[in-house]
């Protein structure tokens, strides 16, 4: 009896010494949750496959994404093609080079006056707006006009006269108003793109650090009109064909018609901007729906006179080619490979009075977006960023890694990985329970 109850407390000892142990690293220092202490990038990849059906779906793999050579001929200088849910490139051409966007600007300054007034808001035109060169409505200096019916003259007419009645008074000034565009690019994510004027004019100023000219590119300006695309009244706005407006006095009134062509000719338009001057040449910027898909594309020095339907052909291209390419591929779960998440060490673990010696499940958040556009061909990577270990105690949904979504070195989405259930943290007297238990398991 007394060998049992040595034999018994000596290993009770060991349990304690060793559970102890195991919280301590090499240099004598307490275990901490960490993931940027990572066990190594875990990595998933996959492919989209085009099935029997013709369906597109991902499977197991990886393909050969060397440089191809550009599927479709375009008119334009720059171009890009986005999927609208996700801002992911789908085409492109040149799509990074700076260049001047002429009206294609005015999508913004519709943005930035439904954002900051009321449609209702009453607008007085200054002389400096009554001044500017054609396109114009032709207003007056002390004309006044409600907000909403110089938005409809700004996208379907393309006014410049409006544009800086409407920029005049949401920003107080031009420039100032100019400064509020370039801020809200950025916020946008465009960091290239440079507002100088309210309307698109050529414009360029010499600063102490060099020459600033009123510029963008196919790809930011392409997230412009995602971003605008997300307020329901500039759509409105830029879906009306035509319209009748008048000054609030009632003594002028003013005929409108969109010179948007795409919205009686190609189905599934939804929203666009035209432009021209001599630096930039044609511009068109628009959105279009398609099964279920939205496009945004971007076409800056598009031709110049007399190439002025250029622009048309090219967006036909584009809407071709996604149709021909493009597909919506479920991202479902089960890529996640759970093999890869419930291994992980967990130290001084106690779960319902039990001890936890080796390991803990983390899960994920369910994804709100399971659909994406790809093409096919194009990869999908899974980039686990997982913890070394966990120091108890840790709480059921507590973050302690990430799964990073890539396609063609863009991250799609991050996701949370979370801890799969509450684990409280051993105590000593945990420790000696444990050993009593041992005890009389063996008594």
């Amino acid at each position: 009896m007394k060998e049992k109850i040595i034999i018994g407390f000596l290993c009770g000892v060991v349990i304690v010494l060793g559970l102890l142990n195991a919280t301590i690293g090499p240099e004598g220092q307490k275990r901490e949750n960490r993931y940027d202490d990572k066990i190594g990038i875990l990595e998933e990849q996959y492919v989209v496959v085009k099935n029997e059906n013709g369906e597109y779906q991902f499977a197991v793999g990886n393909t050969d994404l060397t440089e191809k050579t550009d599927p479709i001929k375009l008119y334009a200088i720059s171009a890009c093609m986005i999927d609208a849910d996700t801002g992911r490139i789908l085409y492109e051409k040149n799509a990074d080079e700076i260049r001047a966007m002429a009206s294609t600007t005015k999508i913004l300054t519709c943005l930035l006056a439904l954002e900051n007034c009321s449609i209702d808001e009453i607008v007085t035109a200054s002389e400096y707006a009554a001044s500017m060169p054609d396109v114009q409505l032709n207003m007056n200096a002390g004309e006044q006009f409600r907000l909403y019916d110089l938005l409809l003259s700004l996208m379907l007419e393309s006014h410049n006269d409006t544009a800086v009645a409407i920029a005049e008074h949401v920003g107080g000034s031009v420039e100032n108003f100019c400064n509020m565009m370039t801020k809200r690019a950025r916020e946008i994510g465009c960091k290239k793109s440079i507002f100088l004027t309210p309307n698109g004019l050529d414009k360029e100023v010499v600063t102490k650090n060099g020459t600033l000219k009123h510029s963008t590119t196919a790809e930011e300006l392409a997230l412009i009109l995602r971003e605008c695309l997300k307020n329901e009244q500039f759509v409105a706005i830029c879906r009306t064909k035509n319209a009748v407006i008048s000054n609030i006095k009632k003594t002028n009134s003013y005929h409108l018609n969109n010179h948007n062509a795409l919205l009686n000719t190609m189905q599934g338009a939804i929203a666009g901007k035209t432009g021209f001057t001599c630096d930039a040449g044609y511009c068109y910027v628009g959105a279009v729906e398609r099964d279920g898909s939205r496009y945004i594309c971007a076409l800056l020095g598009c031709g110049w006179p007399n190439n002025k339907n250029y622009k048309w052909y090219d967006m036909n291209v584009l809407i071709d080619y996604a149709e021909d390419n493009c597909r919506k591929v479920e991202i479902p779960n089960t890529l996640v490979d759970e093999k890869h998440l419930e291994n992980i060490p967990i130290f001084e673990g106690m779960l319902q009075n039990e001890l936890i010696h080796e390991t803990v499940l983390l899960r994920t958040k369910q994804w709100s977006h399971k659909e994406i556009v790809m093409k096919e061909g194009e990869e999908l990577k899974l980039i686990y960023e997982l913890p070394a270990g966990l120091q108890a105690p840790v709480s059921e949904d507590e973050i302690v890694g990430k799964i990073h979504y890539i396609i063609n070195g863009q991250t799609l989405m991050t996701e949370s990985l979370t801890v799969g259930t509450t684990i409280n943290k051993m105590e000593l007297p945990d420790y000696f329970k444990l050993t009593g238990r041992y005890f009389t398991l063996n008594n």
